[in-house]
């Protein structure tokens, strides 16, 4: 048995979220445009990941199997990414782990973390089933503006789950807003029997940068204007 109390895992969907029909990226018209101006978004979110301050974790990236191998490539080569060519659940979830615990991290494709992020989430280890949520800020890509956050106390895109190894259902074994309010005790996916609400516990430090782009619609800025971006790199680097 591993002598560590934790196995730490970030979780990236890169494009294998399935829309309300069920279909995958390369199912639709248009991928590659897709691509194209992801992996540009993707450098910033591999850099902040490969440059952590702590670098005892692991970094499963899933991609559709029919993504082309020229952007593959624009992943770097670390012991600490695993890609893996299926669904992000299956690619974790039964695998045999050696530590007594677990914690999984949500990180989307084209978001940033901030230097510490990955040595503050572990400084809120305890053998105990919860949520781990950091303060986060807004980054007009656009604008190169950073704008306050409105989102966090265990509902950002940014949420990590800490669970017992001897059952690890990951931190997207529910939608991010909602994963505090309900931990499944019965089944993965689907309508779930049984759920407890689980504690979170909030590092209000803003630790993590939602990138606003024409990419994504669901993103948008509401919140006050703060800084450029370069400055609060400056500060918090």
């Amino acid at each position: 048995m591993n002598s560590e109390k934790f196995k730490h895992v970030i979780l990236t969907r890169f494009n294998t979220k399935e829309d309300n029909e069920g279909k995958l990226l390369y199912d639709k018209p248009g991928a590659n445009r897709w691509m194209d101006n992801r992996v540009q978004l993707f450098k910033e979110t591999q850099k902040s990941v490969l440059e952590q301050t702590c670098g005892n974790f692991e970094w499963v990236i899933s991609m559709d199997e029919r993504t082309p191998e020229r952007y593959l490539k624009k992943i770097d080569s670390d012991y600490r990414i695993k890609l893996v060519s299926c669904n992000i659940l299956d690619a974790f979830v039964g695998r045999e782990v050696d530590t007594p615990w677990v914690i999984t991290t949500r990180l989307d494709c084209d978001d940033i973390i901030m230097p510490g992020f990955v040595h503050a989430v572990q400084r809120q280890f305890q053998p105990k089933l919860k949520v781990i949520d950091v303060g986060v800020v807004r980054l007009n890509w656009d604008t190169q503006k950073v704008h306050a956050g409105n989102v966090g106390r265990g509902r950002s895109m940014f949420i990590s789950l800490v669970e017992n190894s001897e059952r690890v259902v990951t931190v997207f074994c529910r939608p991010h807003a909602v994963l505090h309010l309900g931990y499944p005790m019965t089944g993965v996916r689907g309508s779930f029997g049984e759920y407890i609400s689980i504690p979170v516990d909030q590092i209000n430090k803003p630790r993590a940068v939602m990138v606003c782009h024409g990419e994504n619609e669901a993103n948008y800025i509401n919140s006050p204007y703060m800084c450029d971006w370069e400055d609060f790199k400056n500060a918090n680097y």
